[in-house]
């Protein structure tokens, strides 16, 4: 699959227009610091010759176009909302010829967008998977780093060969069967002459 790279636009002739009318279309892909890639595009209206107001399509954590073999222009996007999609974009990312088609703003973005969600998904297994951070840290603590360093070089340099979690190992500390919403049961009761609200077992 040959990607072209973010800052490219891709210009596609005798696109089809209504019924039987032609048009050029023009690709490209939009990118925001605070929300990743999105893909837009731009046709020329045959009867006027002006552009159409472009349609804008939704934001990707990464996001890169295509063409397939008909020509047809394509767009793959990737996520790094887990700890699983974060290892596979790393790898996908760490081959050279994929992190040049990148600008160094947009990989500086996804080196931090993969810091967040990965701190997001350490606290989210505390919370409703019952692990305790303090077994999971020493899991969490080299690849953190080794997103910090990446991100310190502002995107200039492709350190993603060396961001991996050990997601079998983390995986394992999950609390089976845990349930973080398990409803609690108080009572009152008078305590050293105070009404005071005290749990109780739930009954089975």
């Amino acid at each position: 699959m040959n990607y072209t790279p973010t800052a490219a636009r891709l210009i596609s002739d005798n696109y089809p227009y209504g019924y039987t009318a032609k048009t050029t279309k023009t690709d490209w892909l939009e990118f925001s610091p605070k929300k990743g890639f999105r893909h837009c595009s731009q046709t020329i209206n045959p009867k006027t010759g002006r552009p159409n107001a472009p349609k804008k399509g939704v934001y990707y954590d990464i996001l890169l176009m295509y063409r397939d073999e008909a020509g047809h222009v394509k767009t793959q996007a990737r996520d790094i909302r887990d700890l699983k999609e974060i290892n596979q974009t790393s790898e996908f990312l760490a081959r050279p010829e994929i992190f040049a088609l990148f600008t160094a703003q947009e990989i500086e973005y996804i080196y931090i967008n993969m810091i967040f969600h990965s701190k997001v998904s350490a606290k989210a297994q505390v919370i409703y998977c019952g692990s305790d951070w303090d077994k999971m840290k020493p899991y969490f603590a080299e690849p953190l780093k080794e997103l910090a360093r990446a991100a310190n070089t502002k995107g200039t340099e492709n350190r993603f060969n060396k961001i991996r979690f050990d997601i079998e190992a983390i995986d394992a500390l999950k609390v089976p069967n845990y349930n973080p919403f398990q409803v609690k049961t108080y009572e009152s009761r008078i305590i050293n002459d105070r009404l005071t609200l005290v749990q109780v077992p739930n009954q089975q």
